[in-house]
């Protein structure tokens, strides 16, 4: 199976980050922090707005508080993996000349120590998918032309053989996923940081410097191009530009949409015209995405448009520092993400995500209407159980 590209080196050279022309919600300060601490209580309610103060409510139909979801919240079937890691170096040959590769000691710390990759991997699936087994081996093998020009094919099957050889017949097979560290000097040659194959590979590709093996947004993004996620992160039409996520060039977690497509998030609550009636508030407090996998979005299907103008579906999602976004970037703490994703790509999950159909940008006012949805958006901070929730009101117009 051909290997997916990421190329996320070429992101890096773009350069320009165009600002966004519809920007939607700023969340504020807040206290929940990356010590653990959730917010304890949900706020749920619909309300009829008054007809000259259009946030102010004159009818509340429904109230409710329920206490927030805890973390590592599973919603999906759990899945261990076990990994071999490979570090390919080439010996000399007729052919061609020794190559080096990475120390295998830093590469097994890289997996292994206490902020690593399956620590990484194990956050942000919520528990959901696992390592239970990580080996990191050397894999010499002898030097050909088709190595040199970084043929990664002939690369996995030359590790593998190396493999065997060193550990015996059928080593290999008591593995479920396999990771090859290339040697130094291919950068150029192979013209990317990572590569993973699409569902259902088992094998990713990785150069042995800092943008490679020892970058965890790399080997995270090569690792979901394997468990489902075809695409890059874009924002502002540009791909790889979406640095919330790994699927970008961040090193975070999975953003709102990615958790929902991998099933290990769902929504607090989904929108569509049988539960968001026309000029009906309804009104949502949203915990960060890191905390728990329940009810950490919202998820809106605009089916009161027409079919030609309902192609999207809408996702909302607050992110903040903490688990397995401990290093998300200072421009997305603490505020609401918005992403577009093709609804009818969604329908079709066997059918490849073209890239460009999800998109994403930050919400930066208090409120704000996406005419093209026939919706208005607001934000409020209120007083509740000592923390201050972040209320997300969505109002249909039409």
């Amino acid at each position: 199976m051909a290997p997916f590209p990421p190329q996320r080196a070429a992101a890096r050279l773009m350069g320009i980050h165009f600002v966004a022309v519809v920007l939607l919600l700023a969340i504020g300060p807040t206290t929940v922090c990356s010590t653990g601490r959730l917010q304890r209580r949900i706020l749920l309610q619909d309300c009829t707005p008054d007809s000259e103060m259009g946030t102010r409510c004159t009818n509340i139909s429904r109230a409710q508080v329920s206490p927030a979801a805890g973390p590592v919240a599973r919603v999906s079937t759990e899945m261990t993996l076990r990994l071999l890691v490979m570090v390919v170096s080439y010996t000399a040959s007729s052919s061609c000349g020794a190559r080096a590769s990475a120390d295998v000691a830093d590469v097994r710390a890289a997996y292994t120590n206490e902020l690593g990759y399956m620590n990484f991997l194990r956050n942000c699936s919520y528990g959901q998918v696992t390592y239970s087994n990580v080996t990191v081996i050397s894999t010499p093998v002898p030097c050909t032309q088709s190595l040199e020009l970084c043929n990664t094919i002939n690369i996995a099957v030359a590790a593998k053989e190396s493999a065997e050889s060193q550990y015996g017949s059928g080593f290999t097979s008591s593995y479920s996923r396999y990771a090859y560290v290339l040697p130094y000097g291919l950068n150029l040659i192979c013209g990317w940081m990572g590569l993973g194959e699409p569902p259902p590979g088992t094998q990713t590709w990785y150069i042995p410097e800092e943008d490679g093996i020892f970058n965890k947004g790399t080997v995270l993004q090569e690792s979901l191009h394997n468990l489902g996620l075809r695409y890059h992160g874009w924002r502002s039409n540009q791909e790889y530009q979406d640095n919330s996520t790994s699927m970008g060039m961040g090193k975070s977690c999975p953003s709102a949409p990615e958790l929902w497509r991998l099933g290990w998030a769902s929504p607090l609550a989904q929108l569509n015209s049988s539960t968001l009636p026309p000029k009906t508030f309804k009104t949502y407090t949203l915990p960060a995405t890191y905390a728990t996998s329940q009810g950490n979005m919202l998820r809106i299907q605009p089916d009161w448009l027409s079919k030609r103008n309902c192609t999207k579906n809408l996702y909302l999602a607050l992110r903040m520092r903490g688990g397995g976004d401990r290093d998300l970037l200072g421009e997305f703490d603490g505020k609401v993400s918005y992403s577009a994703s093709s609804n009818i790509q969604e329908r079709q999950f066997k059918r490849p995500l073209d890239a460009k159909n999800v998109k994403r940008q930050l919400i930066c006012e208090s409120h704000l209407g996406l005419p093209k949805q026939k919706l208005l958006l607001y934000r409020r901070h209120a007083y509740l159980m000592d923390q201050i929730p972040h209320i997300l009101a969505t109002m249909r117009q039409s």
